[in-house]
């Protein structure tokens, strides 16, 4: 029997949560509203948290496309129904990319590769780093609804694997180049620190544990402060 590939099963669960979201969000009324005045439903809020990388993945291609048409932006040339589902393909896109990822470290295949390849990965796990920093300030900037709680449970949850995943790979990675020029033996007990062997099964239930954390600690949060 064929293993599942998260290559294939993330992009289906995520982009039937997505699909689920979208539904209830045009279906309901707007619920959080910002300083601007701005409102937008709980689905919506919830789905920038769920779906944060998808997210970021849309926002520089619509600023790419803002800057290509400078006159018309992307939602007029494509329209409300094309727009969201040049959406939900980096949301599709963005997803497979995270199950190939997965898929190719519980192989074991995510080691280092030729020299070529370093300067490459060390650019994709720096981007990594970044990415769950700026996660994690963004979480700290939302408000007290309860939608607002849940995306900054899934931030927060975000934040911990792009920090601590591609972290301890850069580092792990950073002190094989410096120790390069090294005996094998020595690059060899470098390249030994890593991660204890977790399926993906077990990832996914310490990213379920994070996340009930972080929204429990939201909510006793905001009960502190309201009392």
């Amino acid at each position: 029997m064929r293993k599942l590939r998260l290559a294939i099963i993330l992009p289906v669960l995520q982009c039937g949560l997505e699909g689920v979201l979208w539904y209830w969000g045009r279906h309901s009324n707007p619920s959080v509203f910002f300083l601007e005045g701005l409102g937008v439903p709980s689905a919506t809020v919830i789905s920038e948290g769920a779906n944060a990388p998808a997210y970021i993945s849309a926002s520089l291609i619509y600023k790419l496309l803002d800057w290509l048409w400078s006159i018309r932006s992307p939602q007029q040339t494509f329209g409300p129904a094309g727009f969201e589902l040049v959406f939900f393909l980096c949301v599709l896109g963005t997803w497979y990319v995270i199950g190939g990822w997965l898929d190719r470290r519980a192989s074991g295949h995510d080691e280092l590769g030729p020299p070529r390849f370093t300067a490459r990965r060390l650019l994709f796990r720096s981007l990594l780093l970044g990415m769950g920093v700026f996660f994690l300030l963004w979480s700290f900037h939302l408000g007290t609804s309860f939608s607002e709680n849940i995306e900054g449970a899934s931030l927060r949850t975000w934040a911990v694997f792009l920090i601590a995943i591609p972290g301890l790979a850069l580092t792990r990675q950073l002190r094989k180049i410096c120790g390069g020029g090294g005996s094998s033996k020595s690059a060899e007990k470098i390249g030994a620190v890593s991660w204890p062997p977790l399926t993906n099964f077990r990832w996914f239930l310490i990213g379920v544990a994070l996340f009930a954390a972080f929204l429990f600690c939201g909510f006793l949060t905001n009960v502190r402060g309201q009392s």
